[in-house]
């Protein structure tokens, strides 16, 4: 079960995101969508790591939301670095935290394998034992 744990990351703009972001500023206080990439696609679960940490980090406003391989924030243009490096922040949190949550479900999944396995071995021993001394004639 053991398997490769992405940290994702933000990945910076491009020079045609920057135009296109340029090109759309109407108003310097105004609050506009940024759909910031993503190094990778969170998994459902890490999502729910990433609401937790954001929620304890910076309380229960509007939180982020994932889309694929985005994540929209609504920014002025002036909070934009501080948005970034919150986000940045929670997104080094919770890969620790999901990288943790899969070690503990790995050890968990890794018990629960070898109860079973112990039982199947103890029912197969009993059945062989059984068979031995099964007398039919």
């Amino acid at each position: 079960m053991s398997h490769e744990i992405k940290q994702i990351q933000l990945v910076p703009f491009t020079d045609a995101e920057k135009a296109k972001l340029i090109k759309s500023a109407d108003n310097s206080t105004k609050e506009y969508k940024f759909a910031l990439k993503l190094s990778s696609q969170p998994d459902p679960r890490w999502t729910q790591v990433f609401e937790s940490v954001w929620r304890q980090e910076y309380g229960g406003g509007i939180a982020p939301q994932f889309s694929g391989m985005t994540v929209q924030v609504k920014s002025t243009i002036q909070n934009l670095q501080n948005l970034t490096n919150a986000l940045k922040n929670s997104l080094l949190k919770t890969n620790e935290g999901f990288k943790d949550l899969m070690e503990q479900e790995e050890i968990r999944h890794n018990e629960e394998t070898k109860i079973k396995d112990d039982a199947k071995l103890a029912a197969e021993q009993a059945m062989k034992d059984a068979l031995d001394k099964l007398n039919v004639s």
